[in-house]
């Protein structure tokens, strides 16, 4: 029992862990003072980070976006 719940406990940190190093890219050129502000997407497409002038972030569930868009 307890070698099921490790395997399965190594296998959800792991998957985590990919999710986490997987990095974001820049959709925008930073700006030289802030290098961080602007808006960031991940590498997966699956959320979108807004980094504000006012030191406030905005994150958006961009797959959730598509699902929610009607079928035409």
């Amino acid at each position: 029992m307890r070698k099921k719940f490790k395997k399965l406990l190594a296998g959800i940190l792991l998957s985590v862990s990919l999710f986490l190093f997987a990095g974001c890219s820049a959709t925008l050129d930073p700006n030289s003072e802030y290098p961080l502000q602007g808006q960031w997407k991940d590498t997966y497409g699956l959320t979108e980070y807004s980094f504000l002038d006012d030191q406030n972030l905005i994150l958006t569930p961009t797959a959730l976006l598509i699902f929610l868009e009607p079928m035409s």
